[in-house]
């Protein structure tokens, strides 16, 4: 299918009544489709505390789009127990990346400290604060040409959940980018899930008898935690608006998250700097997101999502917000992924340019 064609059927499918769209049959992901050949890794020396020697090492993909170097580059900060993955999904349709390579936007698509081919440090020196720092180091990488060579001059960091923490992190305190792009992530927590938080029903420490092949869940030290075998299903996805070979391929490559990670994430939620951001935001939320909610209810509208979150982004010169229909936590893996992946490239065509 063409990609003019794609998109003209994606605003026809985002008109379309939830109740219908959710309940059109899915196929079966072709597992081994190819993502996108034009992305090399690369990886940046980096430190956790400024003053302190880079002996660490954030480990990514840049793809770029075939024919010219743009000017801007997203850098896509993915969330607990995903890497880079989650942006460059090994099955095309839901390949952020490629969607956005092949719209003319570059990406640099990285994995968090302690996850894929990234360094791995002492758990609890990994936290909210050295993310955001090595981020900004990321940042800095860009607008030199240290990674491929390129000096971009605009520099858009693009979060989801977690990774969404972490750029508002980034953005209010570095002030170093030309806009923030964040999925998954709100002010208003989802209170029903909160005693499976608490109780470490969802997110816990890596189970022996955990089935995940992935390796990265294999022979990890104390202090990292994943899923549990079987919750991914419950938070990360909305009934009617996934194929299970995704949702088994997403349990079969899941990562960790540190236990200093998951517990200052959690302050940040109440104290980040959000309203410190100073460049366009553009607010992404699924309708049935089983973490965070707009206010005692569930995001349904851009509207009620934008009432709810505008106090906590005064800094902002623009605040666009967007609503999945019919989609769960993991926006990217839903069926109608992509209709969130034209949303955020008409985004960034309209605030940062290509």
């Amino acid at each position: 299918m063409s990609l003019k064609l794609r998109r003209i059927l994606s605003v026809i499918v985002s008109v379309l009544p939830v109740s219908i769209m959710v309940s059109l049959p899915q196929a079966n992901a072709q597992i081994n489709a190819p993502t996108n050949v034009d992305c090399q890794q690369y990886t940046v020396p980096v430190s956790l505390l400024p003053g302190t020697p880079a002996d660490q090492t954030i480990s990514g993909e840049l793809c770029l789009p075939t024919g010219s170097t743009p000017a801007a580059v997203q850098l896509l900060v993915p969330g607990a127990t995903y890497n880079r993955s989650y942006w460059n999904f090994p099955v095309s349709q839901y390949s952020y990346a490629k969607d956005m390579t092949d719209g003319g936007h570059a990406v640099f698509a990285i994995d968090r400290l302690n996850t894929g081919k990234s360094s791995s440090a002492a758990p609890l020196a990994v936290n909210v604060d050295t993310d955001a720092y090595t981020m900004h180091q990321v940042v800095s990488a860009l607008r030199g040409g240290q990674i491929g060579g390129t000096r971009f001059s605009k520099v858009v960091i693009t979060g989801h959940s977690l990774g969404s923490i972490i750029s508002v992190k980034e953005a209010g305190i570095y002030h170093d980018v030309d806009g923030v792009i964040l999925t998954g992530y709100g002010h208003f927590p989802n209170l029903g899930g909160v005693p499976d938080y608490a109780l470490l029903q969802f997110f816990g420490p890596i189970r022996a008898d955990d089935p995940s092949p992935s390796p990265h869940i294999k022979n990890q030290p104390a202090g990292e935690f994943t899923t549990t075998p079987g919750s991914r299903e419950k938070y990360f996805y909305s009934a009617g608006n996934y194929d299970p070979a995704i949702l088994k391929l997403d349990e079969d490559t899941k990562d960790v998250v540190t236990v200093g990670e998951f517990t200052t994430s959690l302050v940040e939620l109440i104290a980040g700097p959000s309203n410190l951001i100073t460049v366009p935001i553009f607010l992404a939320s699924a309708e049935h997101d089983a973490t965070f909610n707009c206010g005692l209810d569930q995001c349904h509208d851009a509207g009620t999502l934008k009432a709810v979150e505008s106090l906590h982004f005064t800094g902002t010169p623009s605040l666009e917000t967007f609503v999945l229909p019919g989609s769960g936590h993991d926006m990217n893996l839903a069926s109608n992924a992509h209709v969130f992946f034209d949303a955020a490239s008409s985004w960034i065509n309209r605030h940062i340019g290509s």
